[in-house]
């Protein structure tokens, strides 16, 4: 007889054109940087219709921390953005709102 036991929530990797001003990339800084201990917080990740197969945006919402903060290569080269990379740990049930 299989048991069910406590399931993996996995993690979440973000890649996104690096503005320094902007809150959300603040927060996911200031989230790993949270006293060295892992800070969890409820994460809001909002993806534009245009990157859903719908017509309008989805919003996903559920608690986690980061584990990888933002980095990339922020040189610019032939005129390319900027990229970073972080990765948030998923702690929570994921809710999907369309």
């Amino acid at each position: 007889t299989y048991i069910a036991g406590l399931r993996e929530g996995g993690s979440v990797e973000l890649t996104f054109r690096h503005d320094p001003d902007d809150t959300g990339q603040v927060a996911l800084e200031t989230n790993f940087d949270a006293n060295g201990a892992a800070a969890v917080e409820e994460i809001v990740i909002t993806l534009p219709a245009a990157a859903t197969s719908g017509s309008v945006a989805r919003t996903y919402t559920f608690d986690g921390f980061v584990t990888t903060p933002p980095t990339g290569d922020l040189g610019l080269v032939d005129d390319a953005a900027a990229e970073q990379t972080a990765t948030i740990k998923v702690a929570s049930p994921v809710t999907v709102a369309p």
